[in-house]
């Protein structure tokens, strides 16, 4: 006669807990396309700033892990949520890029890319933003700039 074997009591508690505990975690902040405005400007002494304005990009999420295809040289930034926090931080480089810069051409070794983020809704998310140009031994100095703002992002479409 074959012997049925039956789960223990602790066996039944610790799978019980582990259907409780969730799995990646959902964050409050909706996907899809962002427009980036300026709220303001923290420092660029070389005028980096587009005159219409930040880049915009589309939001992409999955559990703790975001990128946002950013319109920045067709970027992507990629980063996480902070541990128990509507917070994520992105970052990007885009390397060997030719940029203008008060018109002299540049030719940089990294144009880098960060940004802060606090989830204030599903539609908008806000905080700072750098822009840093690394440039190529024997290029002007004028190249090596550095941009900052605070901004605020707002779902566009999803």
């Amino acid at each position: 006669m074959a012997r049925v074997s039956r789960p223990s009591p602790w066996m039944i508690a610790a799978a019980l807990a582990a259907l409780a505990c969730p799995g990646p975690r959902g964050h409050e902040q909706g996907e899809g396309r962002y427009a980036f405005s300026t709220v303001q400007v923290l420092t660029d002494p070389c005028g980096l700033l587009p005159a219409a304005g930040l880049w915009g990009g589309t939001l992409v999420e999955s559990g703790n892990y975001v990128r946002l295809d950013y319109e920045l040289q067709q970027m992507w930034l990629v980063g996480y949520y902070r541990n128990s926090l509507e917070e994520f931080y992105l970052d990007g480089t885009a390397t060997d890029v030719v940029v203008d810069v008060g018109g002299t051409s540049c030719r940089l070794d990294q144009l880098r890319v960060h940004v802060d983020a606090v989830t204030r809704s599903p539609e908008r998310f806000d905080g700072t933003l750098t822009v840093t140009y690394d440039v190529n031994p024997g290029s002007p100095f004028a190249c090596q700039c550095r941009m900052s703002v605070i901004y605020q992002a707002d779902l566009q479409a999803p």
